[in-house]
């Protein structure tokens, strides 16, 4: 569709309908898990399963489980991709029924109340090969409950006790500590639950089993979806943004191939045609723009060309940064009041923006870097930074509305994106400032607006100035002024931050009524005034070092589907920057600061984990491959870890003194250089409970009717995939469900409901209103004998159901699938070819 301009007047509606929504959610967890805790003392407590899932046709024979396995299970959680052994599974199901209310010495950690208590275990006391001593406590041979039947095979509990006197180490099962150390008087850390069987086992495409590791991080973050039944109806294809519907739009315009080597100027010109018959022009004004502070600007003009006539020509040469064109024309309106014709002069005013070198700021950072020595110690001996940012978008939105330049980074740069990049605050000012500084913005002086005694952000020990004092040229470039990262709610920058700085061509464009309109400034997509700037800024400091933010807002910041119009643009300019070179000594960052904060994708679950996990994106030069092999390596682990903002600042700091350690600077996070650990939990990582999106994993009854109907429809779900091919492949049945859970946010998530007005403080209200469950199961299917592990997401009020993610087999099929194996090898998983049905055993 071909969208025009339309008026901010809408602002004020989305911001409103984001204030009205109230929430509620079908998935609690106790109020209070303390005070059940107390009250029962002398057990382990445990929660009715009606009381996770407050709906009758959830619950089975079974109502309970221990509360103590919700805190040991999200150490070594079933998920797609971390599955037990066939041997395993077989030994899940010979629990003895009888013992139904048994409990494992192993459920003895209650992370509610921290308390560690031992029972029915021995202890024994060993050298690991540390050479610290190790106590290992190994429970006796005990029954299962019916819901712990997954645990089955846990025999024990290891804890490492450090030299120190009274202070214990968690150790992971892959040798790295992931939590505190305290004393074990006062507090006692989560246990790592251990099982007997030494791996694990998956299969792979081709069919054979191989082998996989166990190191799956620790945060699981939610398996989002690109289109959903749910919320299909919000996205739109938005082909084109069309501003030129008035004619006046193109009096003055700037002719870019005018330039010769006399005179290396564009220069600005009249287009004449676009006067009207009924139209005189008076005279043009060419004015010279710079800044006074963040929030105001100064004019002085500079040239007046006065008219006689319509047909003299006009041309101003544009040498300037920032420059604004008035035109006025006198026009013959009928007063209809007055029943007459009257003169009206009309004033045209259009904006003008470019990157100028200045050589007397080469020739300062020359100077530095000379004199200082300081990049030979930097990675790649100035290895540039360019960060391109969209506002309010999540990695899910980002591919589906950019996705040429998704594809163009992920392919021809190979780009690493991080899947599990998180936001640490509210609004895009916390991101910038996690980003930049390494600090939370309460962390750093108080620099709010209307605020007594607060200070300006120059105090801020932000990286940029790191740059520039090592002889890097800076440049920050971001649209809509009027909600500027840095001016908005905190006071901005008494000097300008950086050498160069967009935000006064802003500032001046906004005090114009042709910026009244959205997207639009006259005939220009305000997008492109932000790329050219960032393409201009690259190619004028060509042969130095750079820093440089491109941060676009206005076509993302309220709309899901507008940002689409700018993915040709930003392309094209990636592409610019790869085919002249300009990439190839560069870090480059493709980002956004958060998902969609407001809208209708907001109502639901997923928009919700959406605005928490936006784009990121890192792309380093192909050499790195070779001189550099382990931060490739470190970046694609990352792909799928827990960070953030503060990680990359940190990798900032890194790649000015690489390899040093990048642990000595100041401020949250670690460098992505470097691995993240495996373990890291929110907290860790210093991201707030309700803006955390790891989940929660809440064993179910296998028995109970929407987990069938869910294990159901994914046995259906295959089927249609084979259904072409019904001749060779036999139909599949659901033989057995081995394991299912419901897999949900943290409480705190679900009741966020916003932030105060400063955006400081978090508010809560009602429960987010979620109509449906996602379910992980791991069921068996007959004839064929497959055992696959599925994410379904199942409706309550109804039979809908979808699978979420890939289906996982979990078995080897050998050649079950050689009849179609050569020619869809895709459907290998799931088909079992008639030939072989002879042999299957009777039921």
């Amino acid at each position: 569709m071909r969208i025009l301009r339309r008026t901010r007047g809408s602002f004020c509606l989305v911001l409103t309908a984001g204030v009205l929504l109230s929430f509620g959610y079908i998935l609690v967890a106790p109020s209070n898990p303390r005070e059940a805790k107390n009250k029962n003392a002398d057990r382990l407590n445990t929660i009715p399963i009606s009381t996770v899932m407050d709906h009758e046709e959830i619950r089975g024979d079974s109502s309970s489980f221990p509360a103590s396995y919700l805190s040991t299970h999200e150490v070594d959680k079933f998920d797609n991709e971390d599955s037990t052994g066939t041997e395993e599974r077989n030994a899940v199901n010979n629990f003895n029924a009888e013992s139904k209310n048994s409990v494992p010495t192993t459920e003895l950690i209650d992370r509610d109340t921290d308390v560690l208590r031992i029972e029915e275990a021995t202890v024994h006391t060993e050298v690991g090969q540390d050479g610290k001593p190790v106590q290992t406590l190994t429970r006796p041979s005990r029954n299962f409950n019916n819901d712990l039947r997954n645990e089955a095979g846990v025999t024990e509990v290891r804890v490492s006790k450090r030299k120190t006197g009274g202070e214990l180490a968690n150790e992971h099962p892959y040798g790295q500590t992931y939590s505190k150390v305290e004393n074990v008087n006062e507090r006692s850390f989560p246990a790592t639950i251990r099982r007997n069987s030494a791996q694990k086992r998956k299969v792979d495409s081709d069919g054979e089993a191989r082998k996989y590791s166990q190191e799956q991080p620790l945060c699981k973050y939610p398996d989002l979806q690109m289109q959903s039944s749910e919320f299909n109806y919000l996205f739109e294809n938005i082909t084109d943004l069309y501003c030129g519907h008035h004619s006046i739009d193109y009096l003055t315009y700037l002719d870019e191939t005018s330039r010769t080597e006399e005179s290396p100027w564009d220069l600005i010109k009249l287009n004449f045609s676009a006067i009207l018959p009924t139209q005189k022009l008076l005279n043009c004004t060419y004015s010279k723009v710079t800044r006074f502070d963040d929030y105001q600007v100064l004019y002085t003009t500079l040239h007046t060309e006065v008219f006689v006539s319509n047909e003299r020509s006009l041309q101003f040469t544009f040498k300037d940064q920032f420059a604004k064109v008035s035109c006025f024309l006198e026009e013959n309106v009928f007063n209809q009041t007055q029943q007459e014709w009257v003169k009206v002069i009309r004033e045209h005013n259009n904006m003008f923006v470019q990157v100028v070198r200045n050589e007397n700021l080469v020739e300062d950072k020359r100077a530095i870097i000379e004199k200082e020595g300081r990049m030979k110690k930097a990675l790649g001996h100035g290895m540039n930074v360019l960060m391109v940012g969209v506002d309010s978008t999540s990695r899910m939105n980002f591919m589906r509305k950019l996705p040429q330049t998704f594809k163009y980074f992920t392919e021809t740069l190979e780009g690493h994106v991080l899947k599990g990049y998180h936001v640490i605050g509210d609004g895009t000012t916390a991101q910038f400032l996690g980003m930049l500084s390494g600090f939370h913005e309460e962390e750093l002086p108080n620099a709010k607006t209307g605020v007594a005694n607060s200070t300006t952000c120059d105090v801020f020990p932000l990286v940029w100035k790191k740059f520039r004092r090592m002889g890097y040229t800076t440049m920050h470039a971001e649209d809509e002024a009027w909600t500027g990262t840095f001016t908005f709610r905190i006071r901005g920058f008494e000097e300008q931050p950086t050498d160069h700085y967009m935000r006064t061509f802003w500032v001046a464009q906004e005090q114009l009524p042709e910026s009244d309109e959205w997207y639009c400034f006259g005939a220009t997509p305000k997008h492109h005034y932000t790329l050219k700037y960032a393409r201009e800024f690259v190619e004028a400091y060509h042969d130095i070092p750079k820093f440089a933010i491109a941060f676009h807002t206005e076509l993302s910041h309220d709309s899901l589907n507008m940002v689409q119009v700018a993915d040709q643009d930003i392309l094209t300019l990636i592409k610019s920057w790869k085919d002249k070179g300009y990439l190839d000594n560069t870090v480059f960052i493709l980002f956004a600061d958060h998902g969609a904060r407001y809208g209708g994708l907001r109502k639901f679950l997923q928009g919700r984990l959406e605005e928490r996990l936006p784009f990121f994106g890192i792309a380093v030069p192909p050499w790195m491959k070779e001189r550099h092999p382990e931060i490739v390596q470190n970046l694609k682990k990352n792909e799928e870890r827990l960070t953030t903002a503060f990680d990359f600042h940190k990798t900032l700091q890194h790649i000015m003194d690489y390899p040093g350690d990048p642990s000595i600077f100041q401020g949250h996070g670690i460098s992505l250089f470097q691995e993240i650990p495996l373990n890291r939990t929110c907290e860790d990582a210093s991201i707030a409970d309700h803006w955390c999106t790891c989940l929660q994993s809440v064993p179910v009854d296998i028995r109970n009717k929407v987990v069938r109907e869910a294990a159901e429809f994914a046995v259906s779900y295959m089927n249609r995939l084979t259904e072409m091919h019904r001749s060779l492949c036999a139909v599949l049945f659901l033989k057995n469900i081995t394991h299912a859970e419901v897999v949900k946010p943290n409480q705190k998530l679900l009741q966020f409901a916003g932030s105060d007005r400063m955006f400081r403080n978090a508010l809560f209200g009602k429960n987010l209103d979620v109509p449906f469950l996602d379910f992980r199961i791991t069921l068996e299917t007959g004839p064929n004998g497959g055992a696959y592990e599925v994410s379904v997401k199942k409706w309550l009020s109804d039979n809908r159901a979808e699978i979420t993610g890939d289906i996982s087999r979990i078995n080897v099929y050998g050649d079950h699938p050689k009849c179609i194996q050569d020619k869809f090898p895709r459907l290998r998983k799931y088909c079992f070819c008639k030939e072989f049905l002879e042999h299957v055993p009777p039921e």
